[in-house]
Formats: C-alpha cells, sequence, structure tokens
C-alpha cells in the first residue's frame, strides 16, 4: 500500500472513532468515550479529539490535564475556537480568573468556533464576579447577536440594565 493510502486510512479511522465517542458523550457515556478519544488519537490526532477528551477529564476534575490536552489542540489547530474556551473555563473552574481571560479572548478571535457566543458568556461571569456590571453587560449583549433567542440570556441582560444604568 502506498504511504498515501495508509495515511487516508488512518484518517478515515480516527475520524470515525471520533464521531462514534461524541456519540457516546452525547449518551453522557463517558468511559467508552473516552477510550475511543484515545483511540481516536492513535490513528489521527485532531484538535477536535484532544479538545472533546480534555472535556472528559474535566468531569474527572482533572482540570490540568484537560489545559494540557487543549493546548495541544491549539498546537494541532490555532483556529479551533472550542479548545481556547474550554483552557478558559479549566481555569474558571480552578477559580484563576485572571489565567482564564487570555484564553477566552482567543476563542472569541478564533476562526473556526461551533457556538460562537460561548466566550462572551464566559467573560461575562467573569465579569460579573468581580462585579464590573458594565463589562458584563457589554460582553452579554455581544452573546446575545450570536444567540438572540436565548430567553434566560435576555432576562440576565434586562437585569442588569436596571440595576446598573450606564
Amino acid at each position: 500500500m502506498a504511504d498515501g493510502t495508509l495515511l487516508n486510512l488512518s484518517h478515515r479511522q480516527g475520524a470515525k472513532l471520533l464521531e462514534e465517542a461524541v456519540s457516546l458523550l452525547h449518551q453522557g457515556l463517558l468511559k467508552p468515550a473516552k477510550n475511543k478519544l484515545e483511540l481516536a488519537l492513535r490513528w489521527q490526532p485532531s484538535a477536535e479529539a484532544y479538545t472533546h477528551l480534555a472535556w472528559v477529564l474535566s468531569f474527572e476534575h482533572k482540570y490540568q490535564d484537560a489545559i494540557a490536552l487543549c493546548e495541544k489542540a491549539v498546537e494541532l489547530d490555532c483556529e479551533f475556537g472550542n479548545a481556547y474556551n474550554d483552557i478558559g473555563m479549566y481555569y474558571m473552574k480552578l477559580g484563576d480568573l485572571d489565567a482564564a481571560e487570555p484564553w477566552l479572548e482567543k476563542a472569541k478571535k478564533a476562526a473556526r468556533y461551533d457556538k460562537r457566543q460561548t466566550p462572551y458568556l464566559n467573560m461575562g461571569r467573569i465579569f460579573l464576579s468581580r462585579c464590573q456590571f458594565s463589562e458584563a453587560l457589554a460582553e452579554f449583549e455581544e452573546a446575545l447577536k450570536y444567540e438572540p433567542e436565548n430567553i434566560e440570556l435576555r432576562t440576565v441582560v434586562e437585569r442588569i440594565r436596571l440595576k446598573h444604568p450606564r
């Protein structure tokens, strides 16, 4: 078999395993999903597989390990916004909001991102925790641009506007 054929087979097998793992994650089956993700990474390392595996580790409260995996994802694909956001989230879980901020800002700028509103929501949460209401409001308003049907977010924005007018 030619090298190109082997590479293509490896890529397809990795993608298939990743797809199966994501399906297992949606079913809440973390252990089998973790096993599939580890296999997928052996076949074809990808930013998506590293980020999903990090997400599984976060359920085990292994935030530092999850951060390291997301950093590998960023090395493979610096335009994959999910990895940046997830690093920010893991730092938030660790209570290190200052460390979270630059990662969330990078997530906002990433070319590839599934849910663009997420880093704005997370930055808004950081600003709220610091009682920086106008900054939180600006982040939440930006998130609403991506998710205008989010009634809960609209309610939060209205409450901030009422209690802390600009």
